[in-house]
């Protein structure tokens, strides 16, 4: 009977430390407006609108990621986060890095020629893979990806998203303010 009541409440231990990780997973994610992926913007001729989006992963949700384009910060991306970044047509890069103890000063980024007029996807997550281990049964590898995506792989992803401030001809999102560009980068390990 007591190996009973035991078993319960190790169970029941476990079952609310599972549900309070899958509450914070929201607490750490994004908070405004769905994106609705029927009325994308769409850029002024001139321009180039760039989606920046991260769809809703428990992995990595707790990290909120500094997205640039060449040296200016655009925008803090959460996770299910997505900013529409105007810019002027031609090369350039969105990068991201990460540092902590799991990731030390490792730069993510993805290049662009970008014509006047077009809509471009950039992708940003969190990937895991399950892999076989012989001493512990199985280990977790985790990894950050950033990477341009075709629109229809990032409408299926964008539907998740919520709108971050400062996003380029949405309804209800305050216009972008200019930010501080930075003068120097610091080299990093790659």
């Amino acid at each position: 009977m007591r190996d009973r009541s035991y078993l319960a409440g190790v169970v029941a231990l476990g079952l609310a430390l599972f549900l309070g990780a899958c509450s914070l997973h929201n607490w750490f994610s994004a908070e405004g407006p769905m994106v609705d992926i029927e009325a994308l913007p769409k850029p002024p001729e001139d321009k180039v609108l760039v989606v920046i989006y991260r769809p809703a992963n428990f992995v990595g949700s707790i990290h909120s990621l500094d997205i640039r384009d060449g040296l200016r910060m655009v925008t803090e991306l959460p996770n299910a986060g997505a900013f529409f970044h105007l810019r002027e047509p031609g090369r350039f890069t969105v990068w991201t890095e990460l540092r902590n103890e799991i990731f030390v000063n490792e730069r993510y980024e993805a290049s662009i020629i970008a014509e006047a007029g077009q809509t471009y996807f950039i992708r940003v997550a969190f990937e895991d893979d399950i892999k076989p281990d012989v001493v512990v049964g199985a280990r977790t590898e985790v990894w950050l990806s950033l990477s341009l995506v075709e629109r229809e792989r990032a409408l299926a992803g964008l539907g998740s998203c919520h709108i971050l401030s400062g996003s380029y001809g949405l309804p209800n999102v305050p216009a972008e303010t200019p930010q501080p560009e930075i003068t120097s980068i610091q080299p990093t390990a790659r």
